[in-house]
């Protein structure tokens, strides 16, 4: 898949998504991270599909408020 083709079925699938999803994890060496999901359905052939939308290192523990703040940076 070409960069534009790539480009258009993350849009076309973010604009489809029917799930947003995090994940969260603790690298010892690095500290945490916090990836945000998006999950959609292809109506052409009903395939579950998913793209990451961001993967990206956050500067505090995995508590509720500092998740909360992390996703408000990354939705801005």
């Amino acid at each position: 898949m070409a960069n534009g083709g790539l480009l258009q079925w993350l849009i076309m699938g973010f604009f489809n998504a029917k799930g947003i999803t995090t994940d969260l994890w603790f690298l010892h060496s690095d500290g945490p991270y916090i990836g945000i999901i998006a999950r959609w359905i292809d109506s052409k052939n009903w395939s579950l599909k998913e793209a990451l939308l961001i993967c990206k290192k956050i500067n505090k523990k995995h508590t509720d408020n500092n998740i909360k703040n992390a996703l408000d940076k990354v939705i801005e």
